[in-house]
């Protein structure tokens, strides 16, 4: 279907009925394009939004390392996807999609069929392909369910780390690989050293019993390779103050139980490897019939339309950056940006306006360093510490949705900071 028909039939769309609008996703870049859609682009009974996502909740990812450390509750990140807006516009289906036909303007999902007058891809991407043996045991940071299944497995060890043993006591040191030096990675490592290594919240020693060596592993030369460039100096001094092995110019070869092997022949044994290397388009995307690049994701025009299909935009990390003049980083900040140009430019496609093209603008970067510590580039200044931590939880206090999250996040924040300290007044346990 070319441009002339596709407007023909949204001007009869505007004049019978509501033009029906696809979301597929419900990460950070579907819900701010349904956000953006329903708030203020169109009057309401000239469109119809549906969201399709796998998972009925939406997660706020940005606080799983949170949840790691046990500073918040799982309930706090998630929220349910049909109770963000009271929209009569506004439908929520839980399935999962299985196939795209672009031509005939259907989307496939175990539910049933949905056709669609424009599409939005925000299905995101995941892990790449990791060279591990089937033997292998690997634990992932990418979802609720699997930091809460890294967590059940450290637990023993946080306890081990707060044992008071005679001084001969010689139990033996776990050695824990992060695999992608990234900024989930990062902090997945930093926290992992705070929970079992006896570094307090703001950075000092507590006097627990060092339980694991953690090695990061990256294959390029520098960490933060695509984000937050401005941070790389300070994360690599954090790194090396609170006891984190890095290993730069390092690839992984095989991941076998127990065993890592690294380039040039070398090997790390390792008691648990959590990933978090690169990602990549979903197979969904290999039957879409556009062009995808080197990590099958979805090659976008610079208006974020897919080419040759006038009415289907794709966003966040299911896209390739190839088109964009400036890296753009997955983030949540750049899938909000993007989300506000795709609802912007459905519009501008409906009223028959020029589409907008993409710009990322860099607001600045906040790294969590593990505890309540981070290090943040804000407009050319560097913060580090606490007062960096409490600028990130500010800025999701404002992003989170709903009202209990909100309240969860500041008791994390504020309240419970104060509680901390008078456990220890009082000579309480701190709570795992």
């Amino acid at each position: 279907m070319d441009v002339r028909t596709l407007r023909a039939r949204g001007e009869e769309l505007r004049n019978v009925g509501s033009s029906k609008i696809v979301i597929l996703g419900g990460g950070f870049g579907g819900i701010y394009v349904a956000q953006h859609l329903l708030s203020c682009c169109l009057p309401p009974k000239q469109w119809e939004v549906n969201l399709i996502n796998c998972n009925p909740h939406f997660e706020f990812k940005p606080l799983l390392p949170d949840v790691l450390a046990g500073r918040l509750p799982p309930k706090c990140i998630t929220t349910r996807l049909d109770s963000l807006w009271t929209s009569e516009n506004y439908h929520v289906r839980v399935a999962v999609v299985t196939g795209v036909d672009l031509k005939k303007h259907i989307v496939k999902t175990t539910g049933g069929n949905v056709d669609y007058d424009y599409l939005v891809i925000a299905l995101g991407a995941a892990p790449g392909v990791v060279p591990a043996d089937r033997g292998a045991r690997l634990f992932f940071c990418e979802s609720l369910d699997d930091c809460l299944r890294l967590r059940e497995h450290v637990l023993p060890l946080m306890a081990t780390s707060t044992t008071k043993l005679p001084k001969r006591t010689d139990r033996k040191r776990r050695t824990i690989a992060v695999i992608g030096a990234g900024p989930t990675g990062i902090e997945v490592a930093c926290e992992l050293t705070h929970m079992l290594n006896g570094q307090g919240n703001r950075g000092e020693t507590t006097g627990g019993r060092a339980t694991a060596d953690i090695v990061l592993i990256e294959s390029s030369s520098h960490i933060l390779s695509t984000w937050g460039r401005g941070l790389r100096k300070p994360a690599e001094d954090t790194l090396k103050h609170v006891g984190v092995r890095l290993l730069t110019g390092t690839t992984v070869k095989r991941i076998a139980k127990g065993v890592i092997r690294l380039n040039g022949g070398r090997i790390l044994r390792a008691d648990t490897v959590i990933w978090s290397g690169g990602l990549r388009g979903l197979p969904l995307y290999r039957s879409l019939g556009t062009p995808l690049d080197a990590d099958d994701r979805i090659r976008v025009m610079p208006t974020l339309r897919l080419p040759g299909h006038p009415n289907v935009f794709a966003l966040g990390d299911a896209v390739s950056t190839g088109a964009f003049s400036t890296p753009v980083p997955q983030s949540a900040q750049a899938a909000h940006q993007q989300a506000g140009l795709v609802a912007d430019n459905i519009r501008n496609s409906i009223e028959e306006r020029p589409l907008r093209t993409f710009h990322y603008r860099e607001l600045g970067v906040v790294l969590p360093i593990g505890g309540r510590r981070a290090i943040a580039s804000i407009m050319g200044f560097t913060l580090n510490g606490h007062t960096a931590w409490v600028l990130e939880k500010a800025l999701f206090l404002a992003r989170i949705p709903g009202l209990t999250n909100k309240l969860s996040l500041l008791d994390a924040v504020a309240l419970e900071p104060l509680a901390d300290r008078g456990r220890r007044r009082l000579g309480w346990p701190q709570p795992a």
